[in-house]
């Protein structure tokens, strides 16, 4: 079971199963560097790899549950935000690898 799963279940579903789910996964860190990939179930063993992912996952199901609900309304940023004025100017588009600015190739 994955550290970064286990945190979203637990957040968005008040259950036993997630609560229990939680309970196993609460001594997979290490305070100084942060929380570890997860556990394998067939054996128990801890996949002590420590990734940006599974940490990022981690504090975003923190920060949702703590705030009652998501960083952005319906998951966009403010209409005055940086990002919001990057992504809309056509006079010089941020070519960031956004939806839509990779040309389209044919399958061979």
């Amino acid at each position: 079971m994955t550290t970064k799963a286990v945190f979203v279940l637990w957040t968005l579903w008040e259950t036993e199963y997630t609560d229990a789910l939680m309970a196993v996964t609460t001594h997979l860190n290490d305070p100084q560097r942060g929380w570890f990939e997860g556990r394998v179930e067939a054996t128990g063993d801890v996949n002590a790899t420590l990734t940006l992912s599974t940490n990022a996952m981690v504090l975003e199901a923190l920060f949702y549950k703590h705030n009652a609900g998501p960083l952005f309304k319906n998951g966009l940023a403010d209409d005055n935000s940086y990002f919001a004025h990057r992504a809309t100017d056509e006079f010089n588009p941020p070519r960031r690898c956004l939806p839509g600015e990779r040309v389209i190739r044919s399958a061979p």
